[in-house]
């Protein structure tokens, strides 16, 4: 399990090529919603990890790639034990790529969003 996390880390640091730490107070947009959005889908779908998710957590983005010469953006956000990357192609009817991790792989969501609808692509939650 803990392979897994780390192999999807990496394809999803690679994808997003030249995170830089920006420390900023608050989610900014225009991954806000996408953010909300994934949380929602991912508490609506899986009621284990339901308990994990409420609407008191503050999320803060802890990193952030702005538009590079490969053509893509991204942000992961930390809030609550829960680590969300979000890196999206910067062309239009982009895709969105998306993975939420709770507490360092207990649960490892990944999935797409295309023009707001979200597809889960893989659900894992350790015994």
């Amino acid at each position: 399990m803990r392979n897994l996390v780390i192999g999807l880390s990496i394809i999803i640091g690679v994808t997003l090529l030249g995170v830089c730490a920006c420390a900023k107070p608050a989610v900014s947009e225009p991954y806000k919603e996408m953010l909300d959005s994934v949380m929602s889908y991912i508490k609506q779908n899986h009621p284990d990890a339901a308990p994990f998710i409420n609407d008191n957590i503050v999320f803060t983005l802890s990193s952030s790639t702005g538009k590079d010469t490969q053509g893509y953006s991204g942000a992961t956000y930390t809030g609550g034990e829960w680590t969300v990357t979000i890196g999206r192609t910067i062309v239009p009817d982009s895709v969105d790529g998306i993975m939420a991790d709770y507490n360092n792989g207990q649960i490892v969501w990944i999935g797409n969003s295309k023009n707001g609808l979200i597809e889960e692509k893989s659900y894992t939650k350790a015994k």
